[in-house]
């Protein structure tokens, strides 16, 4: 149950990002239901996968601005499977500043820096 994993992993000191909820869908609403994402948010998400090698340019800004209603940062991935999907490495990256934005409220083990 999604529900149940956000609070788990935030009762845990971690926190939560939905990875690439458009994937794999052509409506914008995408394969991970708004209403779901909505009630993640409130049991504690942390952020939303805006920028992942899968979504175009739509479907990007459908997200972002999903993420800012909510008030979740904006994450990116290359999710880079090798030869499987053909995304290279950091392709895609999260700001730091939104990186910042979603470990803060982490309160377990430290966040990975590049430092």
């Amino acid at each position: 149950d999604a529900l149940r994993a956000v609070e788990l992993v935030r009762a845990a000191g971690g926190v939560c990002a939905v990875a690439h909820p458009a994937r794999g869908e052509s409506t914008s609403d995408g394969a991970v239901p708004m209403a779901l994402i909505e009630q993640m948010a409130e049991a504690g998400l942390g952020g939303i996968e805006a920028d992942h090698p899968s979504h175009d340019d739509e479907e990007a800004a459908y997200w972002r601005g999903a993420a800012k209603r909510m008030e979740l940062a904006v994450t990116g991935s290359s999710d880079d499977h090798g030869e499987l999907t053909g995304h290279r490495l950091g392709c895609r990256t999260t700001a730091p500043e939104e990186y910042a934005r979603l470990t803060e409220p982490a309160t377990g083990s430290a966040p990975l820096t590049a430092e």
